[in-house]
Protein backbone atom coordinates (compact mmCIF):
# COMPACT_ATOMS: atom_id res chain seq x y z
CA UNK A 1 0.00 0.00 0.00
CA UNK A 2 1.32 3.42 -0.41
CA UNK A 3 1.08 6.16 1.78
CA UNK A 4 -1.36 9.12 1.20
CA UNK A 5 0.90 12.16 -0.25
CA UNK A 6 0.70 15.44 0.95
CA UNK A 7 -0.39 18.36 -1.68
CA UNK A 8 3.11 19.69 -1.99
CA UNK A 9 4.55 16.42 -2.70
CA UNK A 10 1.40 16.19 -5.99
CA UNK A 11 2.00 19.68 -6.96
CA UNK A 12 -1.45 20.44 -6.03
CA UNK A 13 -1.41 24.13 -4.13
CA UNK A 14 -3.02 24.36 -1.04
CA UNK A 15 -6.93 26.15 -1.05
CA UNK A 16 -7.08 25.45 -5.04
CA UNK A 17 -9.96 23.17 -6.71
CA UNK A 18 -8.26 19.79 -7.12
CA UNK A 19 -9.94 18.42 -9.64
CA UNK A 20 -9.66 19.52 -13.44
CA UNK A 21 -12.93 20.38 -14.20
CA UNK A 22 -14.39 24.47 -15.33
CA UNK A 23 -16.38 25.42 -12.51
CA UNK A 24 -17.38 28.66 -13.29
CA UNK A 25 -20.71 27.95 -14.23
CA UNK A 26 -21.47 26.30 -11.33
CA UNK A 27 -20.39 28.81 -9.66
CA UNK A 28 -22.56 31.23 -10.95
CA UNK A 29 -25.27 29.02 -10.85
CA UNK A 30 -24.94 28.76 -7.32
CA UNK A 31 -24.06 32.58 -6.90
CA UNK A 32 -27.54 32.93 -8.49
CA UNK A 33 -29.23 30.47 -6.01
CA UNK A 34 -27.46 32.17 -2.89
CA UNK A 35 -29.26 35.49 -4.43
CA UNK A 36 -32.44 33.88 -4.67
CA UNK A 37 -32.30 32.42 -1.46
CA UNK A 38 -31.10 35.64 0.29
CA UNK A 39 -34.05 37.11 -1.53
CA UNK A 40 -36.49 34.67 0.23
CA UNK A 41 -35.02 35.81 3.43
CA UNK A 42 -36.21 39.03 2.61
CA UNK A 43 -40.08 37.87 2.09
CA UNK A 44 -40.50 36.44 5.07
CA UNK A 45 -39.16 39.62 6.92
CA UNK A 46 -41.24 41.47 5.04
CA UNK A 47 -44.33 39.18 5.41
CA UNK A 48 -44.58 38.17 1.71
CA UNK A 49 -45.08 34.55 0.65
CA UNK A 50 -42.19 32.61 0.24
CA UNK A 51 -41.15 29.54 -1.75
CA UNK A 52 -38.90 27.98 1.42
CA UNK A 53 -39.16 28.11 4.83
CA UNK A 54 -36.74 30.53 6.86
CA UNK A 55 -35.03 27.43 8.31
CA UNK A 56 -34.23 25.59 5.06
CA UNK A 57 -33.19 29.08 3.72
CA UNK A 58 -30.39 29.50 6.08
CA UNK A 59 -29.20 25.63 5.75
CA UNK A 60 -29.13 25.74 2.11
CA UNK A 61 -27.39 29.50 2.49
CA UNK A 62 -24.61 27.31 4.54
CA UNK A 63 -24.34 24.34 1.53
CA UNK A 64 -24.04 26.82 -1.07
CA UNK A 65 -21.44 28.90 1.01
CA UNK A 66 -19.39 25.80 1.66
CA UNK A 67 -19.20 24.18 -2.01
CA UNK A 68 -18.26 27.91 -3.44
CA UNK A 69 -15.52 27.62 -0.73
CA UNK A 70 -14.37 24.35 -2.01
CA UNK A 71 -14.45 25.31 -5.16
CA UNK A 72 -12.03 28.13 -4.40
CA UNK A 73 -14.71 30.66 -4.78
CA UNK A 74 -13.52 34.34 -3.96
CA UNK A 75 -17.29 35.06 -2.86
CA UNK A 76 -18.62 37.77 -0.64
CA UNK A 77 -22.37 37.49 -0.50
CA UNK A 78 -22.44 41.07 0.76
CA UNK A 79 -21.70 43.07 -2.67
CA UNK A 80 -24.45 40.40 -4.09
CA UNK A 81 -28.18 42.18 -4.35
CA UNK A 82 -30.79 39.70 -3.34
CA UNK A 83 -33.49 38.84 -5.63
CA UNK A 84 -36.90 37.73 -4.77
CA UNK A 85 -38.18 35.26 -6.91
CA UNK A 86 -41.80 36.16 -8.34
CA UNK A 87 -43.93 33.46 -9.15
CA UNK A 88 -45.11 33.31 -12.82
CA UNK A 89 -48.40 34.57 -13.41
CA UNK A 90 -50.36 33.47 -16.53
CA UNK A 91 -48.35 32.85 -19.68
CA UNK A 92 -45.99 35.45 -19.32
CA UNK A 93 -43.29 36.21 -17.11
CA UNK A 94 -42.72 38.87 -14.49
CA UNK A 95 -43.17 42.07 -15.95
CA UNK A 96 -43.89 41.13 -19.22
CA UNK A 97 -47.66 41.89 -19.34
CA UNK A 98 -47.03 46.12 -18.66
CA UNK A 99 -44.20 46.05 -20.71
CA UNK A 100 -46.27 44.25 -23.50
CA UNK A 101 -48.92 47.02 -22.69
CA UNK A 102 -46.90 50.07 -23.24
CA UNK A 103 -45.13 48.37 -26.26
CA UNK A 104 -48.86 47.67 -27.91
CA UNK A 105 -50.12 50.91 -27.15
CA UNK A 106 -46.56 52.58 -28.69
CA UNK A 107 -47.15 51.15 -31.56
CA UNK A 108 -50.76 51.74 -32.10
CA UNK A 109 -50.23 55.55 -31.44
CA UNK A 110 -53.94 55.45 -30.27
CA UNK A 111 -56.58 54.46 -28.30
CA UNK A 112 -57.21 50.83 -27.64
CA UNK A 113 -59.82 48.38 -25.72
CA UNK A 114 -58.07 46.09 -23.35
CA UNK A 115 -59.04 43.22 -25.87
CA UNK A 116 -57.08 44.89 -28.39
CA UNK A 117 -54.47 45.29 -26.12
CA UNK A 118 -54.40 41.46 -24.68
CA UNK A 119 -54.39 40.36 -28.81
CA UNK A 120 -51.34 42.36 -29.35
CA UNK A 121 -49.93 41.42 -26.61
CA UNK A 122 -50.10 37.51 -27.11
CA UNK A 123 -49.66 38.15 -30.89
CA UNK A 124 -45.93 39.63 -29.87
CA UNK A 125 -45.23 36.44 -27.77
CA UNK A 126 -46.28 34.34 -30.43
CA UNK A 127 -49.43 32.67 -27.75
CA UNK A 128 -52.77 31.66 -28.34
CA UNK A 129 -55.40 30.95 -25.26
CA UNK A 130 -58.37 29.11 -24.74
CA UNK A 131 -60.84 30.70 -23.06
CA UNK A 132 -60.16 30.11 -19.43
CA UNK A 133 -57.06 31.38 -20.16
CA UNK A 134 -58.23 34.41 -21.95
CA UNK A 135 -60.27 35.58 -19.36
CA UNK A 136 -57.35 35.09 -16.99
CA UNK A 137 -55.01 36.69 -18.84
CA UNK A 138 -57.75 40.00 -19.46
CA UNK A 139 -57.77 40.28 -15.81
CA UNK A 140 -53.92 40.67 -15.34
CA UNK A 141 -53.90 42.46 -18.62
CA UNK A 142 -56.44 45.10 -16.35
CA UNK A 143 -54.16 44.97 -13.33
CA UNK A 144 -50.99 45.26 -14.91
CA UNK A 145 -52.82 49.21 -17.15
CA UNK A 146 -54.27 50.04 -13.43
CA UNK A 147 -50.93 49.96 -12.43
CA UNK A 148 -49.40 51.82 -15.03
CA UNK A 149 -51.91 54.48 -15.29
CA UNK A 150 -50.70 54.93 -11.48
CA UNK A 151 -47.26 55.62 -12.53
CA UNK A 152 -48.68 58.02 -14.81
CA UNK A 153 -47.51 56.06 -18.01
CA UNK A 154 -51.26 55.30 -19.37
CA UNK A 155 -54.11 57.58 -19.30
CA UNK A 156 -57.89 56.06 -19.30
CA UNK A 157 -59.91 57.73 -21.90
CA UNK A 158 -62.78 57.91 -19.25
CA UNK A 159 -62.84 57.68 -15.58
CA UNK A 160 -62.81 54.33 -14.08
CA UNK A 161 -66.31 52.93 -12.15
CA UNK A 162 -67.21 50.28 -10.65
CA UNK A 163 -69.04 47.27 -12.04
CA UNK A 164 -69.67 46.65 -15.71
CA UNK A 165 -70.69 50.56 -17.83
CA UNK A 166 -71.74 48.69 -20.82
CA UNK A 167 -68.96 50.67 -22.52
CA UNK A 168 -65.20 49.13 -22.24
CA UNK A 169 -62.02 51.49 -21.05
CA UNK A 170 -60.31 52.65 -23.94
CA UNK A 171 -56.29 53.21 -22.94
CA UNK A 172 -53.09 55.44 -24.20
CA UNK A 173 -49.57 56.40 -23.73
CA UNK A 174 -49.35 59.61 -21.38
CA UNK A 175 -47.46 62.67 -22.70
CA UNK A 176 -44.59 60.88 -21.06
CA UNK A 177 -43.95 58.35 -24.05
CA UNK A 178 -44.47 61.43 -26.31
Amino acid sequence: MTKKQAPAETGATEGAFPFEVNTTQTARSLIRIHQLLRGEQLKHRDSEDAFIAPAACIQHLAEIEAVLKFLSVDFDSSKLKPRRARPRIGPLGYGQVRAGVLAALKRAGDWQTYSQLADEVLRQHGLTLNQAQRKHFLQKLREATHALKVSGAVIAERPLTLGYTGIEQRWKLSTMFD
